[in-house]
């Protein structure tokens, strides 16, 4: 019993002992440690100023635990998203915010799934959105996922490979991403991702297997395997290799110019002018698919980048090219400008030509650029043509689409020029800007000649130096819908030529009968042509042949009236 006691009283010494050699609480120690339990208060530092309390680093008597200072609670880094346990004292950093209460009692600390880029943390949403903003990518945060391992499986979801499950007591496969596989494993509890494995991987197991089959898939040829699932790009050279049919792998075959037509790589690249697509009759080492070119080689029809106007086996549309053509392209002797004739925007792409309809009645028409092999359609900038007086202001292409033409006079067979002439043959427009008729010139074969399609120049009309006319001829509609506009931009070109005869004789007793004396030019056929080279560039006027060629009902005879000018008597049959 003796012995009994002593051993207590021992014991309670040493106890004591204990608890008086740890006794102070240094908020901050000499060393610079905080909310450390010393045994001397001369190793507590109480001359610096807390920060975070501005007054000086206390030291107390007791357990740091007891201390309201260096009491545990919770430290959130607002800036970072971090929350940590930690003494009031060391949660002083700029953003730090400090509470008494737990993590898991804190909405800034809640835990959540982090996705940015292919990584995955595990961390708050401040500290997600703080990821993203480091590296330059989006955020995905997930708060529906609860736990580590979860988040770290949903690192890289878009990374393909081969999921595998078993359905109806076999076990198969889908190449699929790793989110779509998560998500079937949601139905199929089995379904196990295999990241970068084909499913004819032989160490998978599957029922899947290598075939001699392909198709297309993002414009490149691939092997598929028994299961349907894509497998690598097609290669033929490969096709009894293990790892080829094991592991996704990068093409490594070619010629680096999109394997246009290659019958053993699949490999095809689009900026070369290859794409995926049926064979045809061309070859393949397996398969019904290979790169085919996108240039347009069948085609035969109007090609104006061509020397002959039309595609040849060896001139024919790239892949891109656009350039123009008419709907009368191969009819012979009808041009763009013919009634009817539409302009057109062809296009070659993926191999085939496809068409674009400018306008049906050339208020738009096609231009192209050769050096480019570009066409477009473009507005046809036509109505204020024969309002313009200068050659300058009639060829600006930045305002309108016009030409210019001079107008000359031709005395060729003209000896006595000594008579002066009083007329009024010029074109109506002509006639408003100029302030015709025009006067002077002279008897016999004086004649307004026009060149081309235009005037040449004449000293005799007024200010006038020739005419600006629509370098397009602007159409009208084919069903005739419009004839009042039509009618009015026709008449435009309307003119008469005064023509006078005399007759020989005394007073017409002898037979000398009558002789055209002035403008006798205007009887030939000459001055109605050189006038109706005016009339059909001004729209679908004049004497022209239509679209599909057919010429109308008008001539170039007949288009000329004759009237009696002199108190209604008829001379021949001529005024």
């Amino acid at each position: 019993m003796i012995k009994k006691i002593a051993l207590c009283f021992i014991l309670g010494i040493l106890l004591i002992g204990i608890a008086n050699a740890a006794t102070t609480c240094c908020e901050k120690t000499n060393s610079g440690a905080l909310c450390q339990n010393v045994n001397d208060a001369s190793l507590c530092n109480t001359h610096d100023i807390n920060p975070s309390t501005h007054v000086s680093y206390k030291a107390t008597s007791s357990f740091c635990e007891a201390t309201s200072y260096c009491k545990l609670g919770t430290c959130i880094d607002q800036q970072n998203g971090i929350c940590f346990t930690s003494p009031q004292s060391v949660c002083s950093s700029p953003g730090g915010y400090w509470s008494t209460l737990s993590q898991d009692k804190l909405v800034q600390c809640k835990l959540g799934c982090c996705l940015v880029g292919n990584k995955a943390a595990f961390v708050t949403q401040v500290r997600c959105n703080s990821l993203a903003s480091l590296y330059g990518l989006d955020v995905n945060y997930r708060a529906d996922i609860k736990d580590e391992l979860t988040c770290l499986q949903s690192a890289s979801p878009d990374v393909k490979g081969a999921c595998v499950f078993m359905q109806d007591s076999v076990k198969t496969c889908q190449m699929t991403t790793k989110a779509d596989c998560q998500t079937l494993a949601k139905s199929k509890t089995d379904a196990l991702f295999h990241e970068g494995f084909l499913c004819s991987a032989q160490e998978l197991g599957t029922v899947c297997a290598k075939s001699q089959n392909t198709k297309c898939d993002s414009d490149n040829v691939y092997f598929i395997d028994t299961c349907g699932n894509l497998a690598n790009i097609y290669d033929s050279a490969r096709y009894n290799e293990e790892n080829y049919w094991t592991y996704i792998q990068s093409s490594t075959c070619g010629n680096n110019l999109g394997n246009q037509d290659s019958a053993s790589c699949g490999a095809c690249d689009y900026y070369y002018g290859s794409m995926c697509g049926n064979k045809g009759t061309k070859a393949a080492d397996y398969g019904n698919y290979i790169c085919k070119s996108l240039d347009c080689g069948s085609y035969r029809g109007p090609f104006s980048y061509s020397p002959t106007g039309f595609a040849t086996a060896t001139n024919y549309p790239k892949h891109g090219d656009t350039w123009c053509t008419t709907d009368n392209k191969n009819i012979k002797g009808v041009t763009a400008n013919s009634p009817g004739a539409t302009s057109f925007k062809l296009i070659c792409y993926n191999g085939e030509v496809t068409t674009e309809q400018c306008d049906s009645t050339r208020q738009k028409i096609c231009f192209e650029n050769k050096t480019t092999r570009t066409g477009n359609c473009k507005v046809n900038v036509w109505q204020d043509c024969t309002s313009q007086k200068t050659a300058a202001d009639c060829n600006n292409a930045d305002l309108r689409d016009c030409t210019w033409m001079t107008v000359t006079q031709d005395n060729s067979k003209d000896t006595a020029c000594s008579t002066p002439d009083s007329f009024n043959w010029a074109p109506s427009f002509l006639k408003a800007l100029f302030s015709m008729p025009i006067s002077g010139g002279c008897k016999n074969n004086n004649i307004y000649a026009f060149s081309d399609i235009g005037l040449t120049e004449n000293s005799s009309i007024s200010g006038a130096s020739g005419a600006c006319l629509p370098k397009y001829s602007p159409g009208f509609e084919r069903d005739g819908s419009d004839t009042t506009t039509g009618g009015e931009i026709c008449a435009q070109a309307q003119s008469s030529c005064l023509v006078t005869y005399e007759q020989t004789g005394l007073g017409g007793i002898t037979s000398g009968g009558w002789h055209c004396i002035n403008n006798c030019a205007c009887k030939t056929s000459a001055w109605a042509e050189a006038l109706n080279n005016i009339s059909i560039q001004l729209g679908d006027c004049g004497v022209k042949n239509n679209y599909i060629g057919a010429s109308g009902i008008n001539t170039i005879q007949n288009s000329v009236q004759y009237t009696n000018c002199s108190g209604g008597t008829k001379r021949n049959g001529e005024c």
